[in-house]
């Protein structure tokens, strides 16, 4: 069973904020125009006023995913909800167990993407997206990293322009942002300036439930624990 990552987000401001959610792009080999989708955007009101919080969550588990362009590829525009999306593992370290199936092959006519297969030359924590023959004057993909959130949808986190007969590999990275700001979820947004004013959630080390508030300042604080950290969650939650 996958481990689930949560984040809960208290808005300790004095007024409502629109806040989003993104993840950092995964690491691909030797591509730049690196793309990031937001995963998910909300309206938070004050918590002296409603007493909500905001809970959000994702799922440790790893999507292959392909989209058709259609159009230029800006900034603020949709691009994150997949033609076609695969699972797939990431390849371990050497020594560190078994490897599962971390390649997939990308299909063209119709677009889609087969069941992953195995592949030793897979470089650790990453998974490899086989690219077909096709004309690049004719038709565009872009290809990348999704996520699965707690109520099972799935959005391509990031991405970069897929290019004909190729391999790339593609290496996660688990840390999670949450930003003020209305970008709904598939949104291209600029990873570099949004997350120089963003909560970190750094799931890196095996943390896996973060308690984010929203400062009256518009200042960002976060607490972070582990599965066993229940107690120390429990007192946390109760402030």
């Amino acid at each position: 069973m996958s481990t689930e990552i949560k984040i809960v987000v208290t808005n300790k401001s004095s007024k409502q904020k629109e806040i989003f959610f993104f993840q950092q792009p995964a690491k691909y080999n030797g591509e730049e125009g690196v793309y990031s989708n937001s995963i998910l955007s909300t309206p938070l009101p004050p918590f002296s006023e409603s007493g909500s919080k905001y809970e959000f969550g994702v799922r440790e588990i790893y999507y292959a995913g392909v989209v058709e362009v259609k159009g230029e590829i800006i900034p603020g525009k949709p691009y994150g909800f997949m033609t076609a999306r695969q699972l797939v593992d990431l390849a371990p370290a050497a020594g560190a167990g078994e490897i599962k199936p971390n390649c997939v092959n990308v299909k063209i006519n119709p677009l889609g993407i087969e069941a992953a297969k195995i592949d030793p030359t897979v470089a650790a924590g990453a998974f490899r997206i086989c690219s077909p023959v096709f004309d690049p004057e004719r038709k565009r993909y872009l290809a990348g990293a999704a996520i699965e959130k707690s109520d099972e949808s799935i959005v391509l986190s990031s991405f970069v322009e897929m290019e004909s007969n190729t391999r790339l590999d593609c290496q996660p990275v688990i840390k999670f942002y949450v930003a003020t700001g209305a970008y709904q979820a598939g949104t291209i947004m600029n990873f570099i300036s949004s997350s120089r004013s963003a909560a970190e959630c750094d799931a890196t080390e095996g943390r896996t439930k973060f308690h984010v508030s929203l400062e009256p300042d518009n200042t960002w604080k976060v607490k972070s624990f582990f599965d066993d950290d229940s107690l120390k969650e429990h007192l946390e939650s109760l402030r």
